[in-house]
């Protein structure tokens, strides 16, 4: 899990990153505006551009990292519990602390998903300038594609461990339903 969670860090400063580029770049372009100069614009483009891509190089390598990751989390994490079962009756509180992290990992999972369907929708409304900036725009929405995908697998496989927890947590008179 902490394998995990280093790497929704690292993605999720990609992601404040590359907002914060084109914030910048936003003001940029807005300054250059002013002054009508065509070369400003050109290279806030480029620069917009370049941004896109190394969020998308940086994205390619995390992404199939995480959902690696987080598979093997999941599908261990369950394995575990399931073998447990006796020893997670003992220990009832854990249990519990358990399913609250898991319900704060996939509440995170989905805002964070919904966060970046914004921001890709965002990106591609950007101005359709230059080619590179086109580009890099339809990489940086499929990598965002790719990524929202592994986010909701994410927060789908949380939601069984939570099912799973859930289950442990009913007092065993109630299983024969």
């Amino acid at each position: 899990m902490s394998e995990v969670v280093q790497i929704v860090n690292r993605m999720g400063e990609a992601i404040t990153d590359l907002g914060e580029n084109f914030t910048r770049r936003a003001k940029e372009v807005e300054a250059s505006n002013n002054k009508t100069d065509r070369k400003s614009v050109e290279r806030v483009v480029n620069n917009a551009a370049n941004d896109l891509e190394v969020f998308v190089k940086r994205m390619s390598v995390e992404i199939p990292e995480f959902y690696k990751q987080n598979t093997t989390f999941a599908e261990s994490f369950s394995k575990i519990a399931l073998i447990s079962e006796k020893d997670f009756d003992e220990n009832v509180g854990n249990v519990e602390t358990i399913l609250n992290t898991m319900q704060i990992y996939r509440t995170a999972m989905d805002n964070s998903s919904k966060n970046l369907v914004s921001f890709r929708q965002q990106i591609l409304n950007l101005p359709r300038r230059i080619s590179t900036l086109n580009q890099a725009r339809r990489r940086a929405a499929a990598i965002m594609d790719d990524l929202v995908d592994q986010l909701r697998v994410a927060s789908s496989q949380a939601g069984d461990i939570e099912k799973l927890l859930e289950r442990l947590l009913k007092p065993s008179g109630n299983d024969a339903q």
